[in-house]
Order: structure tokens, then C-alpha cells, then sequence
């Protein structure tokens, strides 16, 4: 997660390390105190965390029944598989990141592994880009697929991301989830993707980069 200036919230208080133990149970966050919290080096700025629902859990990349604090090897090269499309989105509308925070609501600062953001990279120096920059997002999932779908999916359908992509690891589809209704947290559209069909990302003024499923399953 990275601190910026002047388009994020000012930094709370100074926060205790004890905090982020949670003694009693969950202890819930808002992003302005996450961003003060890596401001004040109590929060390392490459922490393995993202903030879902108030709430700052590890960021799970690892194979189902594995590890969970191991990188599983289809995990990552899905994830540059998807960072190897930059060069065909990137333009002054619009560019790709990979595993970088999208500011989605006062308690909600996911790190989709993949995204395409409304302009360049150059107008984010002082600010994180939020939901209404992102056109889309993509996460690669396999032991983390019931989050991805039951938490980030109402997550980013609330924040009005307009498509939301799972790579899903243990079924090698793709589930693509479009229209999202905001007050009802939910996509009101999916399908699923397999070996021989196309995904069409939405760029935004009615670009579309269209690829074959084979192209992002690792």
C-alpha cells in the first residue's frame, strides 16, 4: 500500500502498534488510518495486506490447500500474464496496474492484481487512484476464490466498477462479472469463459481489447 498526498485523507493520530493485534477481535480500519499508519512506519509500506470491509487481512496468492503465506507458481505467472498486456492498454485514456491499492470506500482498499485506470500513471503522484478511476479489475485465484468472489465481488460492485474478472485457477475459466449494482452489492451479470472463447475488456470510449481465454490462463 503506498501513502500519497493530497487526494487521500490526512493521517490520524499516532496509532498504537498494539492496534493492530486486535486482543478482542477484529479491530476495523478506515483507509485514512491505514495511510497514516504506513506514514508512521507502523504498517511496512509492501505489507502482504489489503484493507476489506474495515478489516486488514493477508493478501492469500498461495494454491489451495497450500501454504498460505507461500506465492503459488501459477499465481504469479497469471498475474504476469496479465502485467505482459500493459504495452497494449496503456495510452494517455487509460493504463495497467498490477497489485497496487484502489481506494473503493472509507473502509475498503483492495489490491486487485490487475486493473485498468482511467489516464496515465503521471496524474496519480498525489493521489491513489479510487473506484470511479478504475474501468475494470482482475483477480487470479485459487485458494483465495471464495473471498475474491463473496467479499471483493459485493466490494467492487458496490464501488461501481463497471467488470470484474476472476481467473479461476482451479477450473482454468474465466469468470467475468459486468453491470454492478451498487445498492444491492452484487453484479448483475456473469459468464463464464473456458479454453477457445474470447474476454473483451472494456477500455472506456468504446475501446475493447479482446483476447483469447488461452491467452490469460496460466
Amino acid at each position: 500500500m503506498t501513502a500519497t498526498g493530497p487526494g487521500v485523507p490526512p493521517a490520524p493520530p499516532a496509532v498504537s502498534r498494539s492496534v493492530l493485534s486486535g486482543g478482542g477481535g477484529p479491530v476495523r480500519f478506515t483507509v485514512a488510518g491505514v495511510l497514516g499508519m504506513i506514514r508512521q512506519g507502523i504498517l511496512p509500506e509492501d505489507a502482504r495486506t489489503e484493507l476489506l470491509d474495515g478489516i486488514l487481512v493477508h493478501k492469500d496468492r498461495s494454491e489451495q490447500g497450500g501454504d498460505p503465506m507461500a506465492l503459488g507458481p501459477r499465481h504469479r505467472k497469471g498475474v504476469r500474464r496479465l502485467a505482459a498486456l500493459s504495452a497494449r492498454i496503456d495510452s494517455p485514456e487509460r493504463h495497467a496496474q498490477s497489485q497496487l491499492p484502489i481506494v473503493c470506500g472509507e473502509g475498503e482498499m483492495p489490491e486487485p492484481d490487475f486493473a485498468i485506470i482511467r489516464g496515465t500513471d503521471d496524474d496519480y503522484d498525489d493521489t491513489l487512484p479510487t473506484a470511479a478511476d478504475a474501468l475494470g479489475v482482475v483477480e487470479v485465484s485459487d485458494a483465495s476464490l471464495e473471498r475474491d468472489r463473496d467479499e471483493k465481488g459485493p466490494a467492487y460492485a458496490a464501488a461501481g466498477i463497471g467488470w470484474y474478472l476472476i481467473v479461476n485457477l482451479r477450473t482454468d475459466t474465466l469468470e467475468l462479472y459486468t453491470d454492478p449494482d451498487r445498492s444491492g452489492r452484487r453484479y448483475l451479470a456473469s459468464e463464464v469463459l473456458r479454453t477457445g472463447d474470447f474476454v473483451r475488456f472494456p477500455l472506456g470510449g468504446g475501446a475493447v481489447l479482446e483476447l483469447s481465454v488461452d491467452t490469460v490462463l496460466p
